[in-house]
């Protein structure tokens, strides 16, 4: 086509690069202002121009034929001419296509976090809908694809390859990606479903408030177990175990001193380690206790009197030194648990009168029992009539003669009453040797082996 204008020799073209959308119809307009005549060459099949007048103006519409399916741009160039040989051109460029990619689960449920059954070959349903090329693929194993590439819409289907035993549900990270590095993910969750059990029996027991002693549970199982945790006065063993270990040993480790019972929890879980299969057993220890077998004991009136009392004690245990009297003994003094324990005078008693001492054997300061021990009395050695006796010398530093005459028996007592020395002498052998005593005033008592007549003397230790 060729215009006419008056000869002044320009050329102008406003704009000379035109952009269209990728829509069929998408249209655009250049403005030409010339006082030359001109001509138009060039163009492209997928666009048409044509002229028109606006306010004295030139106008040249150019309108996309088709629309542009590729993903590329698409150029064309035309070339205006005017009369004298002045050329311009004008290039026209169409928009190519924006890649896409959707893809969704729309089978059981229609969200993006999806829970698919426990056994093999659960399925769920993908939707993917785009413009391009695309893949898909997963970050586990387990999990296959009915088609794992495509393009445009697809319809496919996720299948759980294998079953879900283990303790806990699954995952999957599925990716789709298209050519043009565009990604969804969606997550798929495969439920578990465990086989194994577990049971302990029995579920609840009261154990002894006693050091050492034990219980044994049983325990029944198709895998693995373990002790989650236990009271601090309990061990329990083994803390682990598989289908074939079935006793769990209870130990008291700690006595219970209280004056109330107490309780502990022991928490046993199976492999997978839920809440919910957890089994829990119900330990009850009894009160605290210290047991005499008796309350009260009479003791002889000599020296080297026993006598044996028994102690139950739910732990350690002491008799109280300070309630022990200096006449008596006590063996053992302290010991965990039970133990018979031996009473033993060390004396006889010098007095008329029976004497006594209270025993306290204690747990703890709040847990204790009394006994009343009772020692006969004795033939009174302080309040017998001193008689004569061949004593020499008297006082004496070393050496004691006794000339009584036959054997006989003695003991000495210091003036508190505590026999010091005991022995047999004879007419023959009537020395006594008492360098070893302290300095004071000491009684002997003879006891003739023929007649059984006693004889009581005093004599001065330097």
């Amino acid at each position: 086509m060729t215009f006419t204008f008056c000869n002044q020799d320009y050329l102008q073209i406003t704009p000379r690069e035109l952009i269209l959308d990728t829509d069929s119809a998408s249209a655009g307009s250049v403005h030409i202002s010339s006082d030359m005549s001109w001509t138009i060459s060039g163009g492209c099949e997928w666009l048409s121009i044509s002229t028109f007048a606006d306010s004295g103006s030139v106008y040249l519409q150019v309108v996309a034929l088709s629309e542009n399916t590729a993903f590329e741009g698409r150029t064309c160039t035309f070339t205006v001419t005017a009369s004298n040989g002045m050329e311009q051109t004008i290039t026209v460029t169409q928009r190519g296509q924006e890649p896409y990619i959707i893809a969704e689960v729309t089978e059981p449920v229609t969200t993006n976090n999806v829970g698919i059954f426990y056994h093999e070959n659960s399925t769920c349903s993908i939707e993917i809908h785009s413009n391009c090329a695309w893949t898909i693929s997963a970050n586990a194993e387990w999990i296959g694809f009915s088609q794992t590439e495509g393009s445009g819409i697809a319809y496919l289907t996720a299948t759980a390859l294998t079953e879900n035993t283990t303790c806990l549900p699954r995952h999957a990270l599925i990716t789709v990606s298209n050519e043009y590095g565009q990604n969804v993910f969606l997550s798929v969750m495969q439920y578990n479903f465990y086989h194994g059990t577990l049971s302990i029996t029995p579920s609840t027991l009261t154990i002894d408030n006693y050091m050492d002693v034990t219980e044994v549970l049983m325990v029944t199982a198709t895998d693995s177990w373990s002790v989650l945790n236990s009271p601090s006065w309990l061990s329990v063993t083994p803390e682990s175990g598989g289908a074939y270990d079935n006793s769990l040993t209870l130990t008291v480790t700690g006595a219970n001193y209280s004056a109330n019972p107490r309780t502990g929890t022991i928490v046993v879980s199976d492999v997978c380690g839920r809440t919910d299969s957890q089994v829990q057993i119900t330990v009850t220890q009894p009160e605290g206790y210290i047991i005499l077998s008796e309350q009260t004991v009479a003791m002889d009136a000599q020296q080297g009197s026993e006598a044996a009392i028994s102690v139950e004690c739910c732990g350690a245990w002491t008799a109280v030194s300070g309630t022990i009297p200096e006449w008596l003994s006590v063996s053992p003094t302290n010991a965990v648990g039970n133990a018979l324990v031996t009473l033993t005078t060390l004396s006889e008693n010098p007095e008329n009168t029976e004497r006594t001492a209270v025993l306290r054997f204690r747990c703890t300061m709040s847990l204790y029992t009394e006994l009343l021990v009772t020692q006969q009395a004795g033939t009174g050695i302080m309040e017998m009539e001193e008689v004569s006796a061949n004593l020499y010398p008297n006082p004496v530093a070393d050496v004691l003669t006794l000339d009584l005459g036959g054997s006989f028996l003695y003991t000495v007592y210091d003036a508190s009453g505590r026999m010091v020395m005991r022995g047999q002498l004879s007419a023959n052998d009537n020395v006594l040797s008492v360098s070893n005593l302290e300095s004071g005033i000491y009684y002997i008592r003879f006891n003739e082996e023929q007649t059984g007549k006693t004889t009581v003397a005093k004599f001065v230790k330097r």
